[in-house]
């Protein structure tokens, strides 16, 4: 097992991201109907940072790559998502098909460290039958602690 010195664990707590980003994993550390504790979810592009929430889809089946036409209406001012959490042009979409697909806010996730997520995109960008390809890609991990049930 290696050991991180003083300066790299340092390092890598000043390299934490500031709030949870479309594509970043979230462990689920409490109770949640559909879901057991323990289980990742995926944080989904749609209604992201709207209202200061996320949702994020437990047993995912995530695409992740550039972004569409449609998704464009964010950046033309169309949706509600507040300054701070508008995602930069160029960067990757995350749309996440599974379930089940809570909404929680941000505040309410806590980051952990870093997990190993597999995504698909389409092979050499070209959409079509049996063109779809997994990866896998390191990403930031957050906890949440659920929601009782009932």
């Amino acid at each position: 097992m290696q050991q991180l010195t003083l300066e790299q664990s340092a390092s890598a707590q000043q390299a934490a991201p500031t709030h949870p980003m479309p594509g970043d994993a979230v462990r689920l550390d409490g109770p949640y109907y559909g879901a057991k504790p323990g289980e990742i979810a995926i944080i989904d592009s749609t209604y992201y940072g709207m209202d200061d929430e996320v949702m994020f889809t437990f047993r995912p089946s995530a695409f992740r790559g550039p972004a569409r036409r449609m998704d464009m209406l964010e950046d033309c001012g169309v949706t509600d998502t507040p300054a701070k959490y508008r995602l930069p042009i160029g960067r990757d979409r995350v749309s996440v098909s599974g379930g089940p697909c809570p909404f929680a806010n941000m505040a309410d996730l806590e980051y952990v460290g870093t997990h190993r997520a597999t995504f698909w995109r389409w092979r050499d960008g070209i959409a079509g039958q049996d063109r779809g390809e997994n990866y896998q890609l390191d990403v930031p991990l957050w906890s949440w602690k659920g929601q009782p049930e009932g």
